[in-house]
């Protein structure tokens, strides 16, 4: 079950851990599962094959057109039929593992590995709605949508958990509450959705009712991406040339004031170095000393508080102890 995010920061600022969050259910809807059975329902070689759900999962509709008995159960789909042992079981296409064989040589796919691209194509409109009310969650076990909602708005969401058409997806709807946080969320399980209700049950929850709609919205979408991207390239240039412009008119006032110019390090030289104190802010001055060491320029250095300190040690060739730093671009003068 997946806790929705409000609920996880009540806890955490509790001081609660999340498993002593205390979940009480309200409504179950699971309908539409199979009843175990125990014993392999076919003999026949199953035209599904454990190889190719490992590599990129199965859908809906593939499992439907088994040429032996599928029953679909809460937990996964169990495929009857006589199949060959299986590797390992983890479907490239979620990266957990998803598929299981029984005793009987029947093999169980988890429902994780069941309509992949259709879930992911949920998760996209999600985040492409206008107004994003439901929240996407997945993981080893569940793929869901979450609407979460303070606990005195329970009647609300059980409304909107009847208004939910059950027909477009195999799953369950669940409400919850955690009364310690004031909060109760509505959950929707999806294990698998019909292709020929996919943009019914994905209309309901985002508005979103097309491939073309989808299409368009994913392209403004993009747009919108690169305009921001070329905006904030555009900004970053504009601040370093300006740092750029700074940088060249304090090197020259350091020359024209100080007979003092800006030069690249050398190794086994003196320089002197301005730079400002990390928390006060202070501006500082630095006789510093450059070595270099496997391929590296590193720097030690000794601060002083006027400039006329700092050149003179450097004039001096003073020693300079302590452990040395490895230079990053900043700017020395001579």
């Amino acid at each position: 079950m997946n806790i929705p995010q409000q609920v996880k920061q009540a806890a955490y600022f509790a001081r609660h851990k999340e498993a002593d969050i205390t979940v009480e259910s309200i409504s179950h809807d699971d309908t539409g599962y199979d009843t175990k059975h125990k014993r392999n329902l076919s003999q026949a070689m199953p035209n599904v094959e454990p190889d190719t759900i490992e590599r990129g999962g199965i859908t809906l509709e593939q499992i439907g057109a088994s040429n032996v008995p599928v029953c679909y159960y809460k937990t996964q789909i169990t495929v009857h039929g006589q199949f060959e042992p299986i590797r390992g079981g983890y479907c490239a296409a979620t990266g957990y593992k998803s598929i299981v064989q029984n005793g009987n040589e029947s093999i169980g796919i988890r429902w994780i590995a069941v309509d992949g691209d259709k879930k992911k194509l949920v998760k996209d409109c999600s985040y492409m709605a206008e107004t994003r009310l439901w929240h996407y969650h997945a993981n080893s076990m569940e793929t869901s949508l979450t609407l979460c909602k303070p606990l005195n708005k329970l009647a609300e969401l059980v409304e909107i958990g009847k208004a939910i058409p059950r027909n477009t997806f195999i799953g369950s709807v669940s409400i919850l509450r955690a009364p310690l946080y004031g909060l109760a969320w509505l959950t929707v399980d999806i294990a698998a959705i019909p292709q020929a209700a996919l943009w019914q049950f994905i209309g309901h929850f985002t508005g979103i009712c097309s491939q073309a709609d989808y299409d368009t919205r994913k392209q403004a979408a993009q747009a919108e991406a690169q305009a921001e991207d070329e905006r904030r390239k555009a900004e970053r240039d504009k601040q370093n040339e300006a740092r750029k412009q700074a940088r060249q008119v304090f090197n020259y006032k350091m020359e024209a004031e100080h007979g003092l110019k800006a030069v690249a390090p050398e190794a086994g030289k003196h320089y002197v170095r301005i730079c400002k104190e990390y928390l006060s802010g202070k501006v500082v001055y630095k006789h510093v000393l450059v070595s270099k060491c496997f391929g590296r320029f590193t720097m030690k250095a000794k601060t002083f508080d006027t400039i006329d300190e700092a050149k003179q040690a450097r004039a001096n060739e003073e020693a300079i102890s302590g452990k040395g730093k490895e230079i990053t671009g900043q700017t020395f003068f001579q």
